[in-house]
């Protein structure tokens, strides 16, 4: 029986928490279309460099497209600045649908450092890679 409730209350725990990440996602979105100064969260993995992905977020309102880290001890620092825009794919395998957020796309880039992926939030994917696309520009 104490089982049961606790499988119940996890389940609404994962809704709930799901719920809110993407009402503040759309509330995010729609701030940036107006021009508002917003931080998207996008996480971000060289795969040459480092295996895990590192949480960041990136300004909807900037000139450039610059990601920056969540916390000072994030493993990747920086991504390079040369971003070209290659595809978009949804998450594979096991370990990215264990270590990504549920409801997030791949979008792969190149550099002249070499790969980098990034992952947003599927509400702002697309204005993500308008960011991504007239960063290369």
């Amino acid at each position: 029986m104490s089982m049961a409730i606790t499988g119940i209350c996890i389940m609404l725990g994962v809704l709930l928490g799901e719920t809110i990440r993407r009402r503040r996602s759309r509330r995010a979105l729609a701030q940036a279309r107006m021009g508002q100064a917003v931080l998207i969260p996008i996480g971000a993995k060289r795969p040459n460099v480092s295996g895990r992905w590192s949480p960041g977020r990136v300004r909807a309102d900037a000139e450039e497209f610059r990601w920056e880290p969540r916390w000072p001890w994030t493993r990747l620092r920086e991504i390079p600045a040369d971003l070209r825009f290659v595809r978009v794919r949804e998450q594979k395998g096991g370990r990215e649908l264990l270590w990504l957020p549920a409801g997030v796309s791949v979008i792969e880039c190149e550099s002249s450092d070499g790969p980098v992926w990034l992952w947003a939030m599927d509400t702002q994917l697309e204005h993500v890679v308008a960011m991504v696309t007239s960063a290369d520009r």
